[in-house]
Parts: C-alpha cells; structure tokens; sequence
C-alpha cells in the first residue's frame, strides 16, 4: 500500500475500549492471503502496548491484565511494527479509543453519574482518577515506544445528544462532585 497508493502514515489502535474486535466472519476481508480467522473464538486483549506501572504511581485505574489465555499474550505487537515502518519510511501513530471502561480496573470510581444519582458505563472526563489514568497511559506510550503522534478517539455523544437520541430520562449525564 505504501508504494501502490503512496501510504506514509499508519494509524494503528494501541487501546481500543469502544467497539468490539468479534465481528462476524462476513464483516471481516477476505483474499489477504491467508484464512480468515473467526474473532469471536478468540480472547483478544484491549490494549496492544506494554504497560509500565512506574507511569501509573498517581491513578488508582489500571488497564487489564493480559495472561497467557489471550490471543498474542507473549508479543508486543506495537513495537514489531515500528521497525519495519521506520525502514520504509513510514509513520506511526498509535490510536487511543476511550468510550468505555471494559476491564478497565476500578473504573467504576471514576464512571459518570446519571441524573439519579447511578454510575453509567463510561468514565467522567473531569474525575482527576480518570484524567491521571489517561495521563499515564500517554506518557507510557511515548516514553516506551517511538511514536510520531498519537490520535484520540472519545466516540461518545453530549449529555443533551444523549436525551434526544436515547430518549430516556436517565440519559443526562454527568452529576458526579467533580462535575456539579
């Protein structure tokens, strides 16, 4: 692609709490030269990095554990890439999709708070917790890897988007101490 469509650039999902990687085999290519493989058989982790608990001192939140039952358990699959991108030329940006708190540990500390006083299931982008947790896991990342930038994806609607979309009177969010 690099050549054929003149690609420099690589965007690549380091942390992806937001969608789901099990898609059906019909969402997924085909013709790459090898089978497909059927992700909903398999345990993939949410984080694709190393992550590095000096970076996390001050955030009580912690990305979840990958043991040996995940799928690339024992490889660093972001740091395999930099090399070979780095001798075509190529950049590489990793990608942080925050729209969730799967697996995240103790994230319902820090989750956004309904109008009723009952967590959600996404986190408060004003709980110190959460913006620490954040803060580390972006310096970890350009601390551990050579990384020419990074892209934030916070694939969720405002408060008043959620009422009118959703519809429902436990939509409004947030009304946690942090927020209020």
């Amino acid at each position: 692609i690099q050549r054929t469509a003149g690609v420099n650039t690589v965007f690549v999902y380091c942390h992806s709490y937001g969608g789901d990687l099990r898609k059906p085999l019909d969402y997924l290519a085909k013709n790459h030269g090898r089978p497909v493989l059927d992700q909903r058989t398999r345990t993939l982790p949410n984080v694709w990095v190393r992550q590095h608990e000096p970076y996390f001192k001050d955030t009580t939140l912690r990305h979840p554990a990958v043991d040996s039952t995940f799928t690339y358990h024992d490889r660093d699959l972001f740091a395999e890439m930099i090399k070979p991108l780095r001798q075509r030329g190529m950049k590489v940006y990793p990608r942080i999709l925050e729209a969730g708190g799967r697996g995240i540990v103790n994230f319902s500390t820090v989750a956004t708070i309904n109008v009723y006083g009952k967590p959600t299931g996404t986190g408060c982008w004003n709980h110190p917790e959460y913006i620490g947790f954040w803060r580390a896991t972006v310096e970890d990342l350009f601390r551990s890897y050579d990384a020419d930038g990074f892209q934030w994806g916070a694939e969720r609607a405002s408060p008043l988007a959620n009422i009118l979309q959703n519809g429902n009177d436990t939509s409004a969010t947030c009304f946690c101490q942090h927020c209020r």
